[in-house]
């Protein structure tokens, strides 16, 4: 589904005659750093209150780590942020706690599928596009500090999708690399939609 309303969304602004903006974000360690906190306040606004978010919340305290090799065990360490990694629990929870992300800008689409987020941003007049993305990636930065999550800007990219080159050309984002191909959710996707391989 989120494929089919990626590409939905860029075929129906490219019979617009809009220029497209693809930005595929990479977040650093996203199930490593929720903030217990945030997430059961969160939970609370979703509806799970009283028992249910107790529950939720001894779930995620006391928990420790620590690591074995070639059988020394080193100290117990406290975890005071994150969902359990294997976890059933882990990807939904993480959901929630990612899913009002779509508030934090208008004018982009984001397409959410765990910790995978992808946001879609179009405009007929590059100019306007540029000034766009520059505004909403900041609104987007801003909301990732609020949440203390963290975006890795080095894996972070864009693309652009279009039928004119010279107007493709002319969007400049000097914030996140610009591509020509990219993964999204384990396929392949180029500028020109044709998915190179799986």
């Amino acid at each position: 589904m989120a494929h089919l309303k990626f590409l939905d969304i860029i075929t129906k602004n490219i019979e617009n005659n809009e220029i497209t903006a693809g930005i595929f974000l990479d977040l650093s360690k996203a199930f490593d750093t929720i903030d217990h906190k945030i997430l059961l306040s969160k939970l609370e606004f979703y509806g799970i209150r009283g028992v249910a978010n107790t529950w939720f919340e001894n779930y995620l305290s006391n928990r420790y780590q620590f690591v074995n090799f070639k059988n020394m065990l080193s100290s117990t360490s406290h975890i005071k942020c994150g969902v359990p990694h294997g976890s059933i629990l882990g990807p939904l929870l993480f959901i929630l706690y990612i899913n009002d992300i779509i508030k934090s800008s208008s004018d982009l689409n984001f397409i959410l599928f765990a910790d995978d987020t992808s946001s879609l941003c179009s405009d007929k007049d590059p100019e306007i596009l540029n000034r766009k993305l520059y505004n909403e990636f900041i609104k987007v930065q801003n909301w990732l500090i609020a949440n203390k999550l963290s975006m890795n800007l080095r894996k972070t990219n864009y693309m652009i999708f279009g039928t004119n080159s010279a107007k493709c050309n002319s969007v400049k984002f000097d914030l996140i690399t610009r591509v020509s191909e990219t993964k999204f959710l384990g396929l392949l996707v180029d500028e020109k939609l044709s998915c190179p391989a799986i």
